[in-house]
């Protein structure tokens, strides 16, 4: 209990200005060394403060006090969110019409009922107002527990409270919550450094791939998404591509906003990029799905040059990874894409049974970090 409170404390000191999944802060980054070294130092200071015992004054006592209740309100009951096997786990999802959510929906099924945790999952299909009807409905299923990837987090605020009040544990992914009453974790990842790490892995190709290319003449095209603060985040991110490397020109930017299926959105999107922008050479995709979309599209035209064209995106798959691998030979067009976690499915699972409390911060957020993949790792990844 002493350790948890500990890290409580410290989360406090390095971590309070981090909100969740990227959020709205569009210079955030993942915790550094530089705040390890802080966390460092502050633990001293705690421990110190521990170590003065009876001497302290009332006062400062009193402070202390204070203090710590003042911990267990932000990030609160020190207690393990995790669930005993027999529990009933609801999952709402925006949709099961991509690979991603309908992977991710098998396989959280594949651990969690494998334990004895019973699943059931209700898909929104990227309505808001469907999407409060079924966390309604998984409240009255007398369900333990909700995982939920919010279509609009704003719009699930009031209902996932009003669960988290009637004691059903709420674990929103991916997603930044205003009302700390309406989650107990949220876990996710710092969607402007996805975005980045997939700017910086085009930048890195476009200047091995156009060496002596002038500054602002390599054409590049954004397939983002602004539907949220994490999805805006992520594509925010994907934009600083102008700063990684001088020889990049973003001609425009298409937004997902709105698509339930982003594959097929996005194959729209690159029809008309193929006639509108045919000088375009480089293409950073918002996921793994819109990756696939602008493949598909892509090496159907048979008069572009593959060598010297490149898809990037956020997020991944089998699928996404075996891409990557044949782009060696130009046999796909996927370059690279970030990684947001070896499993998420295990890591939902691991949510569940409480494994990763000690890795959540005084806000109630869980962080994971993202990897760049592409041709050099990539076999890492394949399974």
């Amino acid at each position: 209990m002493k350790r948890k409170l500990l890290a409580m404390l410290l989360s406090v000191a390095v971590g309070s200005s981090l909100v969740g999944c990227g959020g709205e802060n569009a210079g955030q980054e993942m915790q550094n060394d530089n705040e390890a070294a802080s966390a460092e130092e502050s633990a001293g200071a705690v421990a110190k403060t521990e170590d003065t015992g009876e001497t302290e004054s009332a006062e400062n006592t009193e402070e202390t006090e204070v203090a710590e209740e003042s911990v267990d309100a932000s990030a609160g009951s020190s207690e393990s969110a995790g669930l005993p096997a027999g529990s009933k786990i609801g999952f709402s999802t925006m949709t099961l019409a991509s690979e991603f959510f309908s992977v991710l929906d098998e396989d959280t099924h594949k651990y969690l009922e494998a334990d004895g945790y019973e699943v059931v999952t209700l898909s929104c299909e990227m309505n808001a107002a469907t999407q409060v009807s079924d966390i309604e409905n998984l409240i009255s299923m007398d369900c333990d527990a909700i995982l939920l990837f919010a279509v609009d987090p704003g719009a699930v605020e009031d209902v996932c409270a009003r669960a988290v009040e009637e004691g059903i544990k709420v674990f929103p992914l991916a997603a930044t919550f205003s009302n700390r009453d309406a989650y107990t974790y949220i876990m996710g990842t710092d969607q402007y450094a996805s975005g980045t790490n997939c700017a910086k892995m085009a930048a890195s190709w476009i200047d091995s791939t156009f060496p002596d290319a002038e500054d602002g003449s390599v054409e590049v095209v954004i397939i983002g998404n602004t539907g949220s603060a994490e999805s805006s985040a992520r594509t925010e991110g994907m934009q600083t591509v102008e700063a990684e490397t001088s020889k990049a020109k973003i001609v425009e930017t298409f937004d997902l906003t709105g698509a339930t299926d982003t594959n097929i959105k996005t194959q729209e999107f690159a029809d008309v990029i193929t006639s509108k922008y045919p000088e375009v050479k480089a293409v950073l995709a918002y996921g793994v799905d819109s990756e696939l979309g602008a493949n598909e599209v892509f090496m159907r035209d048979g008069s572009l040059d593959r060598e010297h064209f490149g898809i990037f995106g956020v997020d991944t798959s089998q699928i996404g990874y075996e891409q990557i691998k044949l782009s060696e030979t130009n046999d796909s067009l996927i370059r690279g894409t970030v990684n947001l976690g070896d499993d998420l499915a295990m890591d939902v699972y691991e949510l569940i049974t409480g494994q990763l409390d000690d890795l959540v911060n005084a806000d109630g957020y869980i962080y994971k970090p993202s990897t760049p993949v592409d041709i050099s790792n990539v076999d890492d990844y394949l399974q």
